[in-house]
């Protein structure tokens, strides 16, 4: 006899008893549906409260009026209540779909009318006088809710191609990933004084373009209207129960209206700042607590959100079987757009997020689980994934349309036939390639090809070969990449070519390109014919490299670019050639911190080389350091005023030419923060440095408290400058340095410059006057390219 056999067979015939026996208990009761409606016009009645009375169970008319409760028995008793209506209550017989008809009952009043001598601020005045006692009486909260987030992606951009990997079918894939749908059901823990929340999605589903893993949508943190701030993205708006309200607010006493046996005042709201962001829209109020009871908000038409438009809250608060108001549906519409030119090749994302509490209990004990892990908010039940469709169709409180079920269903059909065709499989092999384009004053234009071949995604070799047109030089190298393992990643490689001059301000070749379109002789370069290798250690924010080089190294002549035949280029400084063989390490970390987020943010780094000068047997080493951080000083309402800082130095022994430090000098268009710019930007250098840069960004809150006009609802911003270095001189003299002092100069940034071209792009410009014995008379001015999309 196997015991194993019988074994399973006892648990699969347990398991099919208790699956009978609760599909038989939850059979029982009903799902209660049903319109509710104005007894007068008969017009839907949206946002209408359904209770199941003696429970704190419940859900929302939508907007037409329709609503679902489930596991309602026979003899149950349900409540009606919506603003500036009587309440009706209904005892459950027979009929499970309802039409409610609920009597209009409310009391309109001009701007200027009081009630019991009560005027619209001090109203106001009282519910932010009793915002902090209201919220302090609520500790913990249990709570079972559905949620569900819908996206739709498009515009010109999304249209003309998908940036999506995967088949060469741009036209599946632009179809597959057009709309987006995650749902869940979930429990949710929250203790206030403890600052714990845990939610735990017990049910899940989700078109199939979303891997369900990811789908850890669980909206039961709703927006606080009862906190002074309120964030959105990098934007923080004044609320219209701060305690500035009155001062930042005009606000209009529309109505006091019956909601179930209680008044409510209904407000509208409006902000009226110059500086700072603020919402527009409407609010009700008990008349007896001051509580919030409704609110429906988006920011004003001069308080624009970068890239977010369209953005509205709604929610809504019920007492559900208890002393406290709490908020129970949350409705959210936004959408994301990006114009790559103003007007034109735009990219849209368009959203909702809806969230119904079924359940409700607020100041019970919670689960000493819950208190467990509390770094991991939303985790996922095990049986998550086992919802069927009837499921949905029979329990959710949040209905599915008919476009939403044809969105099911296409995405599937489509899902099946994007994996019949995904060419991106483990073991492929795929062949690719860039162009290789770069411009400097020794090889004037370099043009050339990058291929890469795809063995497997652990394993990709590259190649380039590319021709100089004024030096007539042949450059060529290849790099094999390896990923050990997620955290780990190993690089060798061979390459002929240019590169600039010293350690501490080396070029990309945007940057080194940049500089010699704009006729700039920044870089200083010489030829290596070079085998280097690494390791990368990577885990979070923390980046370990070991480093091995083997060069030969030469100079190369000032050759002068044919396209700028008629400009006097500066002669490129010779340096001591020969093979030098090198081993490095360096460590990087940087927070996650962002100060445009109001956060602490700062990033360390060291670097240490040492090596050996092969022709001469001559050895040495450096150690390199840069410390810097950024602090939030004043609340602007959107980037906050802050403090920056940046350190650089670095000491040396026996280095070698084509290594020295040089002082950090504008280039061009890029780079201004952290770079001197009124120096002449090749003179200083040396052995050893020091450098400080600090200043003070004020973001365009100073150009908003003027009033000055806007665009795309901001102003220009202000920076103020400082900057000193120190450079001891190199024993070649191939820079000059400070003599024992600092050279010195301060300055300001004008920042947020809009192109009027592409909100993607503005530009700063930077002015600096040098001061002291080393910087007087001197005067430098650049300009910078940024995006408020990276910020």
């Amino acid at each position: 006899m196997n015991i194993k056999n019988i074994t399973h067979n006892k648990m699969k015939i347990t398991f099919i008893v208790l699956f009978t026996f609760f599909t038989f208990n939850i059979t029982t009761a009903e799902v209660i549906t049903g319109r509710v409606i104005d007894s007068k016009s008969k017009e839907s009645v949206v946002s209408a409260s359904v209770r199941l009375v003696g429970t704190s169970k419940g859900t929302y008319a939508n907007r037409d009026g329709i609503f679902k409760l489930p596991g309602v028995n026979k003899g149950d008793k349900l409540k009606f209540t919506a603003i500036g209506y009587q309440s009706e209550t209904i005892t459950i017989a027979n009929v499970t779909n309802l039409e409610i008809k609920l009597v209009p009952e409310s009391v309109k009043m001009s701007e200027a009318t009081v009630t019991d001598d009560i005027s619209v601020e001090e109203i106001i005045k009282r519910a932010v006088a009793n915002k902090e006692a209201n919220q302090q009486k609520i500790k913990t909260v249990e709570q079972t809710l559905f949620s569900k987030v819908k996206v739709e992606l498009g515009g010109e951009l999304y249209e003309f191609q998908n940036p999506l990997p995967g088949t060469e079918d741009k036209e599946l894939e632009r179809d597959l990933f057009e709309n987006i749908i995650a749902e869940t059901y979930s429990k949710s823990y929250k203790d206030f004084d403890k600052n714990i929340s845990k939610d735990i999605i017990l049910k899940r589903r989700n078109t199939a373009n979303f891997k369900q893993q990811y789908n850890l949508i669980s909206l039961s943190s709703f927006v606080n209207f009862y906190a002074d701030e309120i964030g959105i993205n990098n934007t923080q708006f004044t609320s219209p129960l701060s305690e500035d309200a009155l001062g930042e607010y005009e606000f209009k006493l529309v109505s006091r209206e019956l909601y179930d046996d209680k008044f409510i005042y209904v407000i509208d709201f409006k902000s009226i700042s110059n500086i700072y962001p603020g919402f527009v829209g409407t609010m009700s109020i008990l008349e007896d607590s001051y509580e919030l009871t409704y609110i429906k908000a988006k920011p004003t038409s001069d308080d624009l959100i970068e890239f977010i438009s369209n953005i509205e809250f709604e929610e809504k608060f019920e007492k559900m079987n208890s002393d406290y108001w709490y908020p129970t549906l949350l409705n959210t519409t936004g959408q994301l757009k990006v114009e790559i030119l103003s007007g034109m090749f735009d990219f849209t994302a368009t959203a909702s997020a809806m969230t119904v509490v079924e359940d409700l209990k607020i100041n019970q004990p919670l689960p000493d689980s819950i208190y467990n892990n509390p770094e991991q908010r939303v985790v996922a039940a095990p049986e998550a994934d086992s919802a069927t469709t009837e499921f949905w169709a029979n329990t959710s409180l949040i209905n599915t349309t008919d476009k939403e079920r044809e969105i099911y269903a296409k995405t599937d059909s489509l899902a099946k036939e994007f994996a019949a065709k995904d060419s991106v499989k483990e073991g492929s092999f795929k062949f690719s390639y860039d162009p290789y384009f770069r411009l400097n004053r020794v090889d004037g234009f370099t043009l050339g090809l990058s291929p890469k071949i795809e063995i497997s995604r652990y394993f990709n070799p590259e190649f380039f070969g590319a021709y100089a047109i004024t030096s007539e030089n042949l450059y060529f190298g290849a790099k094999a990449k390896s990923r050990i393992l997620d955290y780990l990643q190993a690089d060798i490689g061979f390459e002929r070519n240019t590169y600039p001059l010293s350690v501490n301000n080396n070029s990309d070749i945007l940057l080194s390109t940049a500089t010699s379109l704009f006729v700039r002789d920044y870089y200083d370069w010489y030829l290596s014919d070079r085998i280097d290798g690494g390791l990368n250690f990577r885990y979070d924010n923390l980046l370990i490299r070991a480093s091995y080089r083997n060069e030969l190294i030469s100079n190369i002549p000032n050759n002068n670019p044919k396209l700028f035949s008629e400009y006097k280029w500066r002669e490129n400084r010779i340096i001591d050639g020969g093979r030098y063989e090198q081993y490095g390490i360096e460590a990087a970390y940087k927070n996650d911190g962002n100060v445009k987020h109001s956060r602490l943010e700062y990033h360390v780094r060291a670097e240490y080389q040492t090596g050996k000068s092969l022709t001469i047997d001559k050895k040495y080493d450096y150690l390199f350091g840069e410390l810097g951080a950024a602090v939030p000083i004043i609340s602007t309402g959107f980037e906050p005023g802050n403090l920056y800082a940046t350190v650089k130095s670095g000491i040396s022994n026996n280095m070698p030419q084509h290594l020295l430090y040089r002082m950090n000098t504008q280039i061009v268009v890029f780079k201004i923060r952290d770079r001197f710019i009124s120096p002449d930007y090749t003179r200083f250098g040396g052995s050893e440095f020091l450098e400080l840069h600090t200043g003070f960004d004020f973001s365009d809150f100073l150009w908003r408290a003027a009033g000055l006009p806007k665009y795309r609802g901001r102003g220009l911003g202000l920076e103020l400058n400082y900057s000193a270095g120190y450079y001891k001189q190199d024993e070649y003299n191939l820079y000059s340095g400070t003599s024992e002092k600092f050279y010195n100069e301060v300055g300001f940034n004008i920042t947020k410059i809009p192109t009027f071209i592409s909100p993607l792009i503005q530009l700063e410009a930077g002015f600096r006057w040098g001061i002291g014995e080393l910087g007087k008379g001197n005067f430098g001015f650049g300009i910078n390219v940024s995006s408020p999309l990276f910020q």
